[in-house]
């Protein structure tokens, strides 16, 4: 028996990451258990970053922007709703001198929009992984992150 609409935006108001109903079912419960766990994995310094990103899903292109981004994944501030798991092929450019366009494959770990949403100060949108990023294209974003931290660590009179 699925819990109640209002049970559920409840649990997630209180900060729950998952809401599960008995009787539970046991695929479900491992599959959150997953969803959880590699949640937890991509919790690492995250740079904000500004930058226009066009998501491919299955034949259908819209646009984003990218809020921040980590050496693993990156949240993108976008109103296309997307689902937990799907995998997506963005294009973009990192706003630094020099920059080339990169691609990648990422996979959906998380959502934040409409009324379940979890993280107030980041914009509509969800949380990717990244999927076997190459080592050039791990190397832009390790550099570009990088950068930023050295800026970010300047004195305020520069």
């Amino acid at each position: 028996m699925a819990p109640s609409v209002e049970k559920e935006i409840a649990c997630r108001a209180a900060g729950c990451d998952a809401v599960l109903a008995k009787p539970i079912d046991r695929r479900e419960f491992i599959a959150i258990g997953r969803s959880l766990l590699a949640l937890n994995d991509q919790r690492e310094e995250r740079i904000p970053c500004r930058a226009i990103v066009t998501c491919r899903l299955a034949g259908t292109v819209f646009y984003g922007t990218i809020e921040d981004i980590s050496p693993k994944g990156m949240f993108i501030g976008c109103h296309y709703e997307v689902k937990i798991g799907e995998e997506l092929k963005l294009k973009y450019i990192l706003p630094v001198g020099g920059a080339e366009s990169i691609e990648s494959v990422v996979k959906v770990i998380w959502i934040n929009s409409g009324r379940l949403r979890r993280k107030g100060q980041l914009p509509t949108g969800f949380g990717v992984v990244f999927e076997d990023l190459g080592m050039e294209t791990a190397r832009q974003i390790t550099e570009f992150i990088e950068r930023s931290i050295l800026w970010n660590q300047l004195p305020s009179e520069w």
